[in-house]
């Protein structure tokens, strides 16, 4: 592989990678990094690492005296997960690699999540500090909260008060009754061992229509106190509530049935499929070539189930590295590994409870996450990492990847339970070529998005799209209007010199050009320079910088040539 071929691909991986030498000097910084900590491109070759991240011991590391180093950097509004390690060569330490990636947003869902949790532990702290006397009791009478107002009243710990049933204290109590009829009473009075009236509100609490607990606070000096208690316990549940609504609509699905373009038999049919999958609970497996709309399909099918009121949970589990999929799925508690946070962590399936588990390229899974997935499924369980104590978890799978899982199992790179586990619902996405119907609804579509509802497509530029393959699908198609629509300025018709080159150039209607003699001379230079170039490219093997001497132009208009006509290599 040449250089400026590793070079392109580290600079378009979304982590950030620096390297720098045994003195910590940066000899390497991709675009990711660069963009993750406000850097220049180029300006940090040279300079200290220390100098942009100094919380990091790189020295530790470099001297050998310690092997890695996970840790978290903040910023302003930015978390940074930052992992080092070593280069060694000669059995000498040489340098150090080190990985950034953004989790800013995993750490505002966490602290969001964390806070929920603590909701009800700040709940039990406020009734107990209270002057209002509360006992909560289960829809049998037995109590299950005591306060300490109580404690003291009764002169009993309240410990041993759990699970006893109410009349055991308090004989003649009235909260069987309210819990047979389930109306609650208010500021009724009640004589205590013939020695104190108390002023007692008995609430009963119903869950679908029937009661399954029962309130009963109990006012000691005047009923102003009741109102004190009850205004903190409204704050609180209207936080909670806020919690809840902003977490809903961060793990919410954005897209429909209705957004998903097309009228071709081919993707009726599968949309047809798909909406039936949609009301059963079985996993569901989408299959189909990159940019065919997996992660659409994924979307809607939620948004068409009985789970649409519960959270959709994404995880691309080829993004990820290996080592760290497993923690993302699965959780893990604290203390579980070196570098995890010190509470813990909830994984994807416990934050898809009650909704939907979107894992795009399940393909990549390792086959320990598989066996896990799979216990998951069988069992309802999951077990965070470093934990012994299995969580119930109510969650429906969606899987989607473009890879052949028929080779995979052949490979033993899939497994086979698995595999026939996610086969019960297999939804195969159409490509674009099967979809020809859908090529003009599909420019509608996405002029209207891009808010250009006046252009119009020439008619021989349609057919030339409709001859073409689509390798990359609907995503490229996309890309391709896209990149139309900023070379019309203007104007209002997207024509043939407006399409990339690669497409246009196999289209056999170009090629019997005796049919067009309407082509513009624009159009012919421009199809002659695409062909000078791969021609210049693949004779230098690769080589911009021999390819634009062969060309006699400067390797800055080579770059800016190939940007024009969709040229890679």
């Amino acid at each position: 592989m040449k250089s400026d071929e590793f070079d392109c691909i580290i600079d378009s991986l979304p982590e950030g990678i620096i390297k720098t030498d045994k003195e910590g000097v940066v000899d390497f910084m991709n675009e990711a990094a660069c963009a993750l900590l406000g850097i220049e491109n180029g300006k940090a070759l040279g300079g200290a690492f220390d100098d942009f991240i100094s919380v990091i011991p790189l020295h530790d590391l470099l001297k050998g005296t310690v092997s890695s180093i996970n840790q978290k950097h903040s910023n302003d509004n930015l978390s940074i997960l930052i992992n080092c390690v070593p280069l060694i060569a000669s059995k000498q330490i040489c340098g150090a690699m080190i990985f950034l990636r953004d989790i800013t947003r995993e750490d505002g869902l966490q602290t969001q999540l964390e806070n929920i949790q603590n909701a009800s532990t700040m709940m039990e702290a406020i009734l107990n500090k209270s002057d209002v006397g509360f006992i909560y009791c289960d829809a049998f009478g037995n109590i299950q909260f005591i306060n300490q107002i109580y404690e003291t009243l009764l002169g009993i710990n309240s410990k041993e008060a759990l699970g006893k049933h109410i009349t055991q204290y308090f004989p003649d109590s009235k909260l069987p009754e309210v819990i047979r009829t389930g109306k609650a009473e208010y500021a009724s009075q009640y004589d205590f061992r013939g020695r104190q009236t108390l002023i007692v509100h008995r609430i009963p609490v119903m869950e679908k229509g029937r009661v399954v607990g029962i309130i009963a606070q109990c006012i000691f000096k005047d009923t102003s106190e009741v109102k004190l208690l009850a205004d903190k316990l409204g704050l609180l549940e209207t936080k909670v509530r806020h919690y809840k609504k902003e977490l809903t609509s961060l793990l919410a699905a954005k897209y429909s049935f209705e957004e998903i373009i097309g009228d071709s038999e081919p993707i009726r049919r599968v949309k047809q499929l798909a909406q039936s999958f949609a009301v059963a609970e079985a996993p569901v497996l989408i299959t189909g070539d990159t940019g065919t709309g997996k992660e659409l399909f994924a979307h809607a099918i939620h948004m068409a189930s009985n789970r649409k009121a519960g959270p959709f949970v994404c995880l691309n589990c080829a993004a990820i590295p290996e080592e760290l999929l497993e923690s993302e799925l699965f959780g893990y508690i604290a203390g579980a590994f070196t570098g995890a946070h010190h509470k813990g962590k909830i994984g994807k399936i416990e934050l898809a409870e009650g909704g939907t588990l979107f894992l795009d390229e399940i393909g990549d899974l390792s086959m320990s996450a598989q066996a896990k997935l799979l216990r998951v499924l069988e069992e309802k369980r999951v077990e965070k990492v470093g934990d012994v104590y299995p969580i119930a978890v109510d969650f429906r799978l969606i899987g989607a990847t473009n890879k052949k899982l028929d080779k995979l199992l052949e490979e033993d790179k899939f497994r086979t339970d698995l595999f026939y586990r996610l086969n019960t619902m297999r939804l195969s996405l159409p490509e674009l070529r099967q979809r020809g119907d859908d090529i003009v609804l599909l420019v509608r579509h996405f002029l209207r998005q891009m808010n250009r509802h006046t252009v119009k497509l020439s008619d021989f530029a349609l057919n030339i799209l409709n001859e073409f393959n689509w390798p990359g699908n609907v995503r490229e198609f996309r890309s391709v209007i896209e990149r139309a629509l900023s070379l019309i300025g203007e104007s209002d018709i997207i024509d043939v010199q407006h399409l990339p080159a690669y497409i246009v150039t196999k289209s056999q209607r170009i090629q019997k050009t005796a049919e067009f003699p309407f082509l513009s001379l624009k159009y012919s230079v421009a199809e002659h320079e695409a062909k000078a170039i791969l021609t210049a490219l693949r004779l230098s093997g690769g080589n911009k910088v021999m390819a634009a001497k062969l060309l006699g132009i400067s390797r800055s208009i080579l770059y800016t040539k190939m940007e024009r006509y969709d040229i890679t290599m």
